[in-house]
């Protein structure tokens, strides 16, 4: 691996850098987000990629940690807070898409009535 870095004696991922790059681009992504974003849709759909981020990335430490089952204690947690924001970013999808279904009654029972009223 070109990039990496020795630590130990060994050739290690640059895991710190991958966790920037991470950020930069949660970030990014709830910046193109924050304007039609619902009340706390921000605060499951950060939680929701920092959360896949950790798991994914805390296979590349060097450092030692404790494991269950085969992977570190931070990727269990992670994954349960990821399996929770996912739960809730699905609900504000569901929220959103009752909400458009809703505009779109409403504007077609505007149309409806506009009509009737050219017809009279």
């Amino acid at each position: 691996m070109p990039w990496g870095v020795d630590l130990w004696g060994v050739q290690r991922h640059p895991a710190q850098l991958y966790e920037f790059g991470t950020a930069v681009l949660v970030a990014a992504t709830l910046w193109q987000k924050l304007a039609g974003a619902l009340p706390g849709e921000l605060f499951w759909r950060f939680l929701l990629y920092a959360s896949l981020s950790e798991f994914v990335l805390a296979a590349f430490r060097a450092n030692p940690a404790t494991w269950v089952l085969g992977i570190r204690v931070s990727q269990v947690v992670a994954l349960a807070l990821l399996l929770v924001a996912l739960y809730y970013v699905l609900a504000f999808f569901a929220q959103m898409d009752k909400g458009a279904q809703a505009e779109t009654a409403q504007n077609v029972r505007a149309t409806d009535d506009s009509v009737a009223s050219v017809r009279r």
